[in-house]
């Protein structure tokens, strides 16, 4: 029977005279929730000369749908950064012999770590809201926006579960079954685990352990995230230093260019000493760093120019050859 059958047999039992105490007995006998009974009584009005008169009944449709989809976005946001911080974390700590200098871009890391820091306590706040609307009110699982968001996330496990067995048989077979590889699918098949009992816990009773505190376990997990990979990356101050470090490299190479097709010096072996400023072709794309940057003539044709930074670690040097926290980026006129 649907909510339409149940509002018409609630109509008809008023219509005959029945008591509407006599009418909610029978209803929740037959396993209908207090709401919605309450619900579909609330719609009728016994008069003595019509019987069942109808009453406005405003639908919260459109507030339910609103509060839904924003809570399963904020668990799905989650879930979609929780994987690439894990991974990026896990090969930072798990480095392969393959793997490239830099691998781990911390801008990167940075943009998750902001991502989880807004979308856990909103998840964590509307998540214990949904909770306590379960306890007090049964009929909010047969709503059919969460059952129809609740059904996609499900699929959308299943179908995660079995791409990540299709991975971790393909990587058994091409021989890249790494200790870092068995992490990074473990961290995948926990979250797919992780969304199924999410979704099913309205299979388990309202005031259990699991549907009041299942939601928390995600954003907990996420602050644990974000502590891991600060400590990676830094704060603030590691930030600047190496925003820092990028305008000077933006420099050298802007620099580079210049010195290299510099009209006062064409045709002629490179001096001893350049006035790089005086090369610049356009000083509006330089920063403040380029008065850093030091010439140096290496022969006629080729020289290099310099800059210290402050974090050469995560910086991306390119062509440049490192010595110590000197970049130094060679240039041939040839």
């Amino acid at each position: 029977m649907t909510t339409l059958d149940l509002s018409e047999f609630v109509r008809g039992e008023i219509a005959v005279g029945r008591d509407k105490a006599d009418i909610r007995t029978k209803l929740l006998s037959a396993d209908w929730t207090e709401t919605e009974v309450e619900r579909a009584l609330s719609k009728w009005q016994a008069d003595a000369d019509a019987g069942a008169v109808p009453r406005p009944l405003r639908s919260m449709a459109a507030r339910d749908a609103i509060f839904y989809l924003t809570l399963f976005t904020a668990l799905g946001v989650l879930i979609g950064t929780i994987i690439p911080i894990g991974f990026l974390l896990v090969e930072y700590w798990l480095p392969e012999s393959y793997d490239r200098p830099n691998r781990v871009r911390m801008s990167d890391v940075r943009w998750l770590i902001s991502t989880l820091i807004v979308f856990a306590p909103v998840f964590w706040v509307l998540d214990t809201f949904d909770a306590k609307g379960l306890r007090t009110d049964a009929m909010r699982k047969h709503l059919s926006v969460r059952r129809w968001l609740s059904g996609i996330a499900l699929f959308a496990a299943a179908m995660t579960f079995m791409v990540d067995a299709i991975w971790v048989i393909h990587a058994y077979l091409d021989g890249q079954m790494t200790p870092r590889f068995l992490l990074k699918s473990g961290l995948v098949a926990a979250l797919a685990s992780y969304v199924f009992l999410y979704f099913l816990r309205d299979r388990f009773s309202p005031s259990s352990i699991i549907v009041r505190f299942v939601g928390k376990i995600i954003a907990v997990f996420a602050a644990l995230l974000v502590t891991l990979a600060l400590y990676v990356v830094g704060g603030p101050t590691i930030g600047q230093q190496e925003q820092r470090d990028r305008a000077r490299l933006s420099d050298l190479g802007t620099l580079s260019w210049d010195v290299h097709n510099c009209r006062k010096l064409r045709g002629k072996p490179l001096p001893e000493d350049v006035n790089l400023l005086g090369c610049v072709a356009n000083p509006a794309r330089l920063t403040a760093f380029a008065s850093e940057i030091t010439y140096y003539r290496v022969s006629d044709q080729t020289f290099k120019l310099c800059v210290d930074l402050e974090r050469p670690e995560t910086a991306r040097v390119g062509r440049g050859k490192l010595d110590g926290k000197t970049l130094c980026r060679s240039t041939d006129r040839k």
